[in-house]
């Protein structure tokens, strides 16, 4: 039984998982309506979407990653269209309610998993759908049972957490398809980038054209020198090329010194002129390889016929024994003649001087506001909406006032969230997470004085309907004892104010269907921040070819297991390792055949070490430093390390070099991976 259970969770990916949970999640919701509201209107209705969602949930376990994202689509408007049902019930306060707590569910889903301007299209379609609906039903009137300030904090709690994370989310993938080193794209990036590409080409059909780029007799200088040379050399390189290149164009680094330009509407001779212009800002030759799209091509037949291309070009080179050396840039669009030429301009009109005045007000607008959101960080924009999104819901209650308002508290708070929306702006990259913890404490505080003592049911539902947005913002951005601390202290709040306040929803609904939904919800919302976070993680810190960490997740996971060791008075030893003779294995059998014993060894190299994941509770680490250089940490002593190494080297398909050193405690990661360098250039030298 276990290990079917395995098997199954072994299929799940992040959008399979998050399917299946919100799947099981709703079907528990509506079982607790069959059971709890008997009074409700249409049942049948229910048991319906009940069967979808069961139906739903085996199918996701069953399929699991290979879940379509049409099937998460459907799911998406069956969800909003029961919704839109359950929102417009005049006599069915209890399904109202339970709706306006549900929203967060499909918000989350379609700023996590939906490309962004399908997400934004639905998302605003969906809004002003609940809006229209919510001012359509009596529950929301001013004077109504529920009041409008429900429904704007409803409305705005959905368009929170769409926005908050959709952003995080292509922010952690942003960060995940950059290259560490030289600031280009990674190979991830570059596979999104050109799948985004082809697509828009296939409708446009304009030209464009993969250039594939490989520098010349790299790994001597890295032989000669160092690696820390090479990567001064890479990184200055593709800095030089990203001056000189056009808005729009993509420089990617595949691995080592390959390298690969993606330039939309650009036929073969002008790319053969923006190679000629990036060759002239070069410091180190390079071989290239030009490929134009044709009609029907797939990215792996491009870069198939780029690849041929630049070892063609690197065969000629070498036979006519041609090195191009870095020349001077002239960009012939900056190039200008030194002779000034005189003109007669008549004084500007008044007219013309307004339009002037205007455009230089607007440009330092935009200044403005760029300056603005470049000194944010994800924490302080999230920090500061999530008060200012309060600020709104109760500047509503003021707009919109009820019978039972407390105007003086209300004004009070409104200044509170005010200034709690504004000090994360003015600070950015400055705010400190404690305040993120006083900030949220307040809003706690702030939720058990309405759930306790408001008198009118609206504002009870207020401050239920916070809980999923404090539950994304500790989930993100806490580490794992410190959120789930939090939210058990939350969590435990709101159930104890069933004990204080028997008489909540007065009489709307049953409080312990309310309190449970906020509850369930709120920590659907925060298992699903966790696990989308883990996976950013998981992409930022791996290399996406081979599995191994890259550079970031280096240094993590080295400084965990040392740690570790430490602890346990172990040692740690790093071994930089080289494969010989690469190079002429990607020259014959292309970069597929270099890709493919990178894989396999690196898989190798993962189980015989005992990495799991890509934290430092693993028995050892592979990184990959770049190309054919990887770095394997040991968490035993040098002796036992290089027994190892040379069991692993015995029984792999392909040779390799190594250096190995013990780290003292004293002395970072880096400063042995240079020496462990040092080691295996003498070794290499000395054959």
């Amino acid at each position: 039984m276990w290990g079917v259970f395995e098997r199954l969770r072994t299929r799940q990916d992040a959008h399979s998982a998050y399917l299946l949970a919100a799947a099981s999640f709703l079907s528990m919701t509506l079982v607790v309506d069959l059971m709890a509201h008997t009074q409700m209107e249409n049942r049948w209705f229910v048991w319906a979407l009940l069967g979808f969602c069961v139906a739903g949930s085996f199918a996701t376990l069953w399929r699991g990653r290979r879940v379509p994202r049409w099937v998460g689509l459907t799911s998406v408007f069956v969800f909003l269209g029961a919704q839109t049902y359950f929102l417009s019930l005049p006599n069915d306060p209890p399904s109202v309610i339970a709706s306006v707590q549900q929203l967060p569910v499909v918000a989350f889903y379609l700023g996590w998993f939906v490309r962004p301007k399908l997400a934004l299209i639905i998302m605003g379609v969906s809004a002003t759908v609940f809006s229209a609906v919510m001012i359509g039903n009596p529950l929301f009137d001013a004077d109504g049972a529920i009041g409008a300030p429900v429904a704007m904090h409803g409305i705005l709690g959905m368009l929170f957490c769409f926005t908050a994370g959709m952003y995080l989310w292509r922010r952690q993938l942003r960060i995940a398809s950059v290259d560490q080193l030289t600031g280009a794209q990674n190979r991830q990036g570059l596979n999104a980038r050109l799948s985004d590409m082809l697509r828009k080409r296939a409708i446009s059909r304009a030209p464009f054209v993969v250039v594939a780029i490989d520098l010349d007799d790299f790994k001597q200088l890295n032989d000669a020198r160092g690696h820390a040379a090479g990567d001064l050399v890479l990184s200055r390189t593709v800095h030089a090329w990203r001056e000189v290149s056009r808005t729009g164009d993509v420089v990617a680094r595949l691995g080592g010194d390959e390298f690969a330009l993606l330039l939309p509407n650009t036929n073969t001779p002008m790319a053969a002129q923006i190679v000629e212009r990036l060759q002239g800002v070069s410091e180190h030759p390079w071989s290239w390889g030009i490929a134009e799209v044709h009609p029907g091509d797939t990215a792996e037949a491009l870069f198939a016929r780029a690849d041929a291309s630049l070892y063609e070009n690197k065969r000629e080179r070498r036979a006519a024994d041609a090195v191009r050396r870095a020349g001077e840039a002239v960009d012939p669009g900056l190039a200008a003649g030194s002779d000034t030429v005189a003109a007669l301009v008549e004084a500007p009109t008044p007219e013309a001087r307004q339009a002037s005045l205007r455009a230089r007000v607007c440009a330092w607008v935009r200044q403005q506001a760029d300056r603005l959101v470049r000194w944010q960080t994800p924490f302080s924009f999230v920090s500061s909406l999530i008060p200012l999104l309060l600020a709104v819901v109760l500047l509503s209650d003021l707009v919109l006032p009820h019978p039972g308002l407390h105007a003086r508290s209300v004004v009070t708070w409104l200044s509170v969230y005010v200034v709690a929306g504004v000090v994360p702006l003015v600070l950015g990259h400055r705010y400190p997470r404690w305040a993120g913890i006083v900030m949220i404490a307040i809003i706690e505080v702030w939720s058990a004085m309405f759930l306790l003592t408001a008198q009118h049911p609206h504002a009870e539902i207020n401050a239920l309907l916070e809980l999923p947005v404090i539950a994304l913002y500790v989930g993100w951005f806490y580490s794992s004892v410190i959120a789930r601390v939090f939210m058990a202290c939350s969590v435990l709040r709101v159930a104890a104010t069933l004990l204080w306040n028997p008489e909540l929803g007065h009489g709307l609904g049953s409080p312990v269907i309310m309190v449970s939904y906020s509850v369930l919800i709120a920590l659907f919302c925060f298992e699903g921040a966790r696990g989308v976070r883990r996976l950013g993680q998981v992409q930022v810190s791996t290399d996406p070819l081979t599995l191994a960490l890259n550079r970031r997740g280096l240094i993590t996971a080295g400084a965990e297991l040392r740690h570790r060791a430490r602890r346990a008075g172990g040692a740690v030893s790093v071994a930089l390792i080289d494969f010989d003779r690469f190079k002429q294995l990607n020259e014959s059998g292309g970069h597929s055949a270099g890709d493919a014993a990178l894989r396999d060894t690196v898989r190798r190299w993962i189980t015989e070490v005992g990495m799991r994941g890509v934290s430092g509770r693993s028995g050892g680490i592979v990184s990959r430093l770049g190309g054919d250089e990887f770095v394997i940490v040991f968490l035993a002593e040098r002796a036992v390390a290089q027994r190892q190494l040379e069991r692993m080297a015995q029984s792999s398909a392909y040779a390799w070099s190594w250096g190995l050193v013990e780290v003292p405690e004293d002395e970072e990661l880096d400063a042995a991976i240079v020496r462990a360098d040092a080691r295996l250039y003498a070794a290499k030298a000395g054959r």
